[in-house]
Order: C-alpha cells, then sequence, then structure tokens
C-alpha cells in the first residue's frame, strides 16, 4: 500500500481503531492534516464499539494534547517568525489572551468544534511561555470535553451523528459560548467576593 497521501493515511489509521485514533487525533494536532479527521472517527467508533466508550474518548483527548504539545514547542522554538506572519493587531490580541487568560483561552479553543482555529492560540502559548504544567491542564480538559461531546454524539445518533452535528453546528457554538461565559463570570463574581 502507498502511503503517500493524506487520505490513504487517514484510511489505514481508521482501520486501527482506538490506535489509530490515538495516532490521528496526535498527528492532526501537530498541524498534520489528515483526511477524515480524529472527530468523524471517534463519532464512528463511539457507535460501533460503544463498550469502549471511555478509552475513545481518552485516545483522542490524550493524542490531540500530546500533538499541540509538539506545536506548543515549535513555538517555543521559533513560533514568533511563524506568528510574524499574521497582522499585528492579531498578534498582540493572541498574546493578550495568553498572557491574562492562559487557562481558559486555551481550554476554550481547543474544546470548540472545528473549523475553530486552534494552531494560532497554541503557538502563541508557546512564543509567550506558557507553563507546561498550565498548558497540558488546559489542553486536556478542554479536549477530554471536545472528545467527549462527540463520543456522545456517535453512541448517541449513530451514522447520522455527523449530519446532526452539521445540522445544529450554531446551535452548539452557542450553547458553549454560554457555557464558557457563564463560567467566566462566575469566577469573577467569586474572586471579587474572596477579595471583599
Amino acid at each position: 500500500m502507498s502511503w503517500d497521501t493524506p487520505s490513504q493515511w487517514g484510511q489505514y489509521l481508521a482501520t486501527l481503531g482506538v490506535p489509530g485514533l490515538f495516532a490521528m487525533a496526535l498527528l492532526d494536532s501537530a498541524a498534520i492534516p489528515i483526511v477524515g479527521g480524529p472527530e468523524a472517527l471517534t463519532m464512528l467508533l463511539a457507535w460501533k464499539q460503544p463498550a469502549f466508550l471511555p478509552l475513545i474518548v481518552l485516545a483522542g483527548a490524550l493524542g490531540a494534547t500530546l500533538g499541540s504539545y509538539l506545536f506548543y514547542r515549535v513555538g517555543r522554538a521559533g513560533g514568533a517568525v511563524a506568528l510574524s506572519r499574521l497582522e499585528a493587531r492579531t498578534q498582540e490580541w493572541l498574546k493578550r489572551q495568553v498572557t491574562r487568560h492562559a487557562f481558559w483561552a486555551l481550554l476554550v479553543c481547543v474544546a470548540l468544534p472545528p473549523p475553530f482555529p486552534t494552531k494560532p492560540l497554541v503557538l502563541t502559548a508557546g512564543v509567550v511561555g506558557t507553563p507546561p504544567g498550565l498548558f497540558f491542564t488546559a489542553v486536556f480538559t478542554g479536549r477530554l470535553l471536545r472528545y467527549s461531546a462527540l463520543g456522545y454524539l456517535g453512541y448517541r445518533f449513530g451514522d447520522q451523528a455527523a449530519r446532526f452535528v452539521g445540522t445544529h453546528y450554531p446551535s452548539i457554538l452557542l450553547v458553549i459560548a454560554g457555557l464558557v461565559v457563564a463560567g467566566l463570570l462566575g469566577r469573577r463574581l467569586l474572586r471579587r467576593r474572596m477579595a471583599g
């Protein structure tokens, strides 16, 4: 078998089941595109192998976290050069978000479904020197939320899961955004109470 295209790699990894999902999530998060994507494979595996749902979710979350860490290391090594391709205003916004709200910014960006762009924020975390422990915790938590949702959708809706996500994508984004805003407001109120 010739593995010279992302499509062929994706097909091969999909045949490996849970280990293939781990590898696909790692490569995808490390900015190596794989046709098919770990999201679709997660829903497919959850539908076909519901008894392994916790393992499926964990494999996707761990693979994506490690892949993101590889990309974070690229940011530490020389990501400023890559960021320089962005507009100055965008660069400043990214750096401000990661510096002020590192945990929440990372958690939210990796939890949101595609096509939300995660790579610029992950790269910026490396550039500004976000502590590795904080990075791992935020990214793993966000990815765990994302893969849990994908696994549930695959388990609940089977082969219709992808269609469900496509149809209700705006609603899903609004619910996630609402939860994030509620969490941030709650955190701010808690800090004010503790300060007062």
